[in-house]
């Protein structure tokens, strides 16, 4: 039987903006602040370099007037506009990514996010029967809720994950993500939680 494509079009998100590898890192948060947009494209002239990896911001002492986007660049994959989302799900799979850029006629138009392509893909026929238990299970070390948040952030870079359970006397306290982690560290616009317009 012939297996059905489903293109990744509808998840291309203009979500993204484009960089020069010796600016600052000061200089992309402001932006992506200001612009109320996620993703960081690097650039050396012309040339696509990567994006840049947020988790190792977290992890590094800099001063982010003087630190340069290109010590922080992750290698990145682009993808084709019309390409399918099983290609789209390895390519992310092998580069250990949470988005990659979207070309179109030689130009970037977009970026493609890690969850919105697990979304739009449990829709195949193929993943209608998986189960949770399939999936790969990553157990991080236990971390009480009064730890350091040093430990939870060795966590996520270590293990490539994004959030990590917090527990109190042996129980499940709460999950935090390396996106509560940087909202705190680089004072993320409130606007980001409660627009409509940014998050549904």
């Amino acid at each position: 039987t012939e297996v059905k494509k489903m293109e990744i079009n509808s998840i291309i998100k203009n979500d993204f903006i484009t960089f020069n590898e010796d600016g600052s890192v000061a200089e992309m948060i402001g932006q992506l602040r200001q612009f109320e947009k996620r993703s960081g494209l690097v650039f050396k002239g012309e040339k696509f370099t990567g994006v840049v990896e947020k988790k190792r911001l977290l992890r590094c002492r800099l001063n982010a007037d003087e630190a340069k986007l290109k010590h922080f660049i992750q290698r990145s994959p682009i993808i084709g506009a019309h390409a399918d989302v099983m290609e789209a799900a390895y390519l992310l799979f092998q580069n250990e990514a949470d988005i990659i850029p979207v070309e179109k006629d030689k130009t970037i138009i977009g970026v493609l996010n890690a969850l919105d392509v697990a979304k739009l893909g449990v829709n195949l026929p193929e993943a209608q029967g998986w189960k949770v238990s399939q999936v790969k299970m990553i157990k991080p070390r236990i971390i009480n809720k009064d730890h350091p948040i040093a430990e939870v952030i060795d966590i996520m870079h270590d293990t490539h994950i994004d959030q990590v359970p917090l527990f109190s006397e042996g129980k499940l306290f709460a999950l935090v993500s390396y996106r509560d982690i940087l909202r705190k560290y680089l004072n993320w616009s409130p606007k980001r939680d409660i627009s409509t317009k940014f998050n549904k």
